[in-house]
């Protein structure tokens, strides 16, 4: 009568169990990718629609008052880049010239992450509109989302195959 296993049979076992750990960390190694990549084109989004939003309601800043300004140069918001990723950015036209101030602190992007803001990306005020542009979410070097900006403000998030 045959007790135990071959030494083929638990090779064999070992075998579909390393394959099979293998094609799994695969799979969570990209699922990984897959959910920074995602977490950050919200971050992106959600400041892009805060900009958007301060702009459509006029909000001035903390402490300053409309005789601050010149009259038909209000206040706008907006997303620009910086250095290790990007941040909220004021812009507006005093009679002692044109002021840009960042709003808050800067948003930092995973290491392995960039984002191209292109010259920065200003709403105006109570329409909300902009001009067309595209902000380019990259992994590693190589583009893995972008995100189209339409002139009427509004946002579209595409796969890299899109973003052509």
């Amino acid at each position: 009568m045959h007790k135990g296993f071959t030494l083929i049979e638990t090779l064999l076992v070992i075998a579909i169990i390393s394959s099979l750990s293998a094609f799994g960390m695969m799979k969570i190694f990209a699922f990984q990718k897959d959910a920074k990549i995602d977490a950050t084109t919200n971050e992106i989004l959600s400041t892009l629609k805060f900009a958007r939003n301060k702009s459509e309601l006029g909000e001035i800043p903390y402490l300053m008052s409309l005789s601050d300004f010149l009259p038909d140069k209000l206040p706008s918001y907006g997303v620009r880049s910086t250095d290790s990723g990007y941040g909220v950015n004021i812009q507006y036209e005093t009679p002692t010239g044109v002021v840009n101030e960042s709003v808050g602190s800067d948003i930092a992007v995973p290491d392995d992450m960039s984002v191209n803001i292109p010259s920065g990306i200003f709403f105006e005020r109570l329409t909300g509109k902009t001009s067309s542009s595209r902000i380019d979410i990259l992994y590693k070097g190589s583009i893995s989302k972008c995100i189209i900006i339409s002139s009427s403000g509004y946002f579209t998030v595409r796969e890299s195959d899109l973003c052509i």
